[in-house]
This record gives C-alpha cells, structure tokens and sequence, in this order.
C-alpha cells in the first residue's frame, strides 16, 4: 500500500467522521433545548448530500 494512498484514506475517513459528528451534535443541541428528538438536520444532510450528487453526476460539475 503506498502511503499516497494511506494518507488518502486518513483524510477520508477523518472527513466522514466529522460530518457524522456535525449530524449527531445537531441532533444533541436540538434534544437538550427543547426535549424533542429531531430528525431534520440529518433529512438536510441527506438534501445536500443528494444535490451534489445531482451536480457532479447530471450537470457535470467539477467534484472539488
């Protein structure tokens, strides 16, 4: 495995682990403030997640 490739999927996975954390910190301040659990940061994640999608796959957009 060449570390090009190591240092690639560090950076990955640390990546993937933030916005899971940023998915389950808004779902935390959202239950304390108001004792009503919330699912509609994670349903906003999802809208962005699938209009990049949108972009990159049907408008060809640059990735970056």
């Amino acid at each position: 495995m060449s570390s090009l490739l190591l240092m690639q999927a560090t950076a990955s996975g640390i990546v993937t682990g933030c916005v899971y954390a940023l998915v389950a910190l808004s779902l935390v301040i959202i239950y304390k403030s108001t004792d009503v659990v919330n699912f509609a940061g994670g349903e906003l994640v999802m809208l962005g997640a699938y209009a990049g999608l949108l972009a990159f796959g049907f408008f060809e957009f640059p990735y970056a």
